[in-house]
């Protein structure tokens, strides 16, 4: 019998919409989401509406959505830090779409994403000691362990 990671449909990514404000909402203020996140405060929709609008304009950031079979099943953004081409990298599956394998083919296709608008990108990602799950996909597409303080993972993609 096939399980569910063998019938995840075909994913697409685009940029994120001012559309995607109140679905990104929802996702971002789950009580899993902010569990795992580094700020687990619940995002009230005029905070986030603003956050959102300075998201949409600010052309260093790139963000984007995942769908598959015509819904949105999440999203990932690339902030800039310091350095020309590098990037803090944040990641969030939608409650409905968590552990399907989801997480890991969104990663994989932002990455592809980010490598086609950026020459050798430096990525990092920072992960709660905690979030077990997302640990695993950062490492399943050779994210390495630079630091770890306080229960939190600095991990780094390199080219």
């Amino acid at each position: 019998m096939p399980t569910d990671r063998e019938q995840i449909p075909d994913m697409d990514i685009r940029l994120v919409e001012a559309q995607d404000s109140e679905e990104i909402l929802r996702w971002r203020n789950d009580a899993v989401t902010r569990a795992m996140s580094l700020d687990s405060e619940i995002v009230d929709a005029e905070q986030h509406e603003k956050w959102f609008a300075r998201l949409l304009n600010d052309q260093r950031r790139i963000a984007l959505v995942g769908t598959a079979g015509g819904k949105a099943i999440g999203w990932v953004r690339f902030d800039p830090l310091a350095g020309q081409n590098e990037f803090l990298v944040s990641i969030s599956v939608a409650p409905e779409s968590r552990s399907k394998g989801m997480g890991s083919q969104l990663l994989g296709l932002a990455l592809r994403h980010l490598r086609g608008s950026c020459r050798e990108p430096i990525v990092y990602a920072k992960v709660k000691d905690s979030n077990v799950s997302s640990l695993k996909v950062f490492q399943k597409h050779g994210f390495q362990n630079s630091e770890e303080v306080d229960l939190l993972h600095t991990l780094i993609l390199s080219n």
